[in-house]
């Protein structure tokens, strides 16, 4: 059929916006009265619709005053006239429509052509500030790029910090507990073999500490062999002979330890004796914590 009375709502549509298009079905008379009003199918119109064009959002049979409207919703997507095809509505009822015109914006605001962007206005001291940030950002951004480079460098140097903290709080400790021993500190200590075997393992505690190997563990005779694996077979000259007077010093407290039981005449020879190994021992420490030729440790 033809003629149709139809109405857009809105009456003004624009591009994207959701629209209504309200067509009467007055002229079916008693043709349309079985049906119910709801929503119908989307799919029943006849022909393919246009999705270029326009996108069709609903469609709904819809019970009026004056009879019965089928109200399509759409959205369109260009300016201008579109037609949508007819929509059959039964087997014997094809419901056509007239074209809806699609307004422009910019038209309809008396607008033909896009005005230059405004620009934007700053407020004094805007300017200095933004560079400011920027230059910020760039160092921020440089510093993180060289930490991330220099990762490896950095890990070490804190690993080699802590490392070298633990080095000198052992040789602290190691000097302390020397002299405690020798000048009587410990009162549990009363024996020169007592005192020499304490000698001997703050010595052994230290030197595994310091470099690594279980000197707590490896017999006198082999104190020498360690060093050497310390040292990859370097040892300079001075550290040489600090090692063996080391090596003597742990030979003579393994006789006080282990030898015949002292006599009150000879306590006091020890107890000299061991004054004497005291001075020995901070030397032979202060060598090998030496940074001389030599010192791979």
């Amino acid at each position: 059929m033809s003629d149709l009375n139809q109405v857009v709502v809105p009456k003004t549509v624009f591009i994207g916006d959701k629209a209504e298009l309200h067509i009467s079905l007055l002229s079916f008379g008693n043709n349309i009265s079985s049906f119910q009003a709801g929503p119908l199918p989307i799919d029943a119109f006849l022909g393919k619709t246009d999705e270029n064009l326009y996108s069709i959002n609903s469609v709904h049979f819809v019970k009026t005053s004056n009879g019965a409207d089928l109200v399509i919703s759409f959205t369109p997507w260009v300016t201008g006239e579109i037609k949508l095809p007819p929509y059959r509505l039964s087997d014997k009822i094809l419901v056509s429509s007239d074209p809806v015109k699609i307004e422009s914006i910019l038209e309809n605001q008396g607008v033909s052509t896009l005005q230059p962007a405004i620009p934007v206005k700053f407020t004094p001291g805007t300017m200095t500030k933004i560079w400011l940030y920027l230059v910020i950002l760039i160092v921020l951004v440089l510093a993180i790029v060289r930490l991330v480079i220099k990762r490896k460098d950095v890990v070490f140097f804190i690993k080699n910090q802590k490392l070298k903290r633990f080095y000198k709080k052992n040789r602290k400790s190691a000097e302390k507990q020397i002299r405690d021993v020798i000048r009587n500190t410990n009162k549990d200590l009363q024996r020169a073999g007592e005192k020499a075997a304490a000698l001997q393992k703050i010595m052994r505690i230290y030197l595994e500490n310091r470099f690594g190997w279980p000197f707590t563990k490896a017999e006198t005779s082999r104190i020498m062999y360690g060093f050497d694996q310390v040292f990859q077979g370097l040892l300079s000259e001075e550290k040489s002979n600090a090692v063996e007077d080391l090596i003597g010093i742990f030979i003579r407290t393994d006789y006080l330890r282990y030898g015949p039981q002292e006599t009150a005449s000879s306590e006091k020879a020890l107890s000299d004796e061991l004054l004497e190994t005291e001075t020995r021992l901070m030397s032979i420490i202060n060598i090998l914590e030496s940074e001389s030729g030599g010192d791979n440790a």
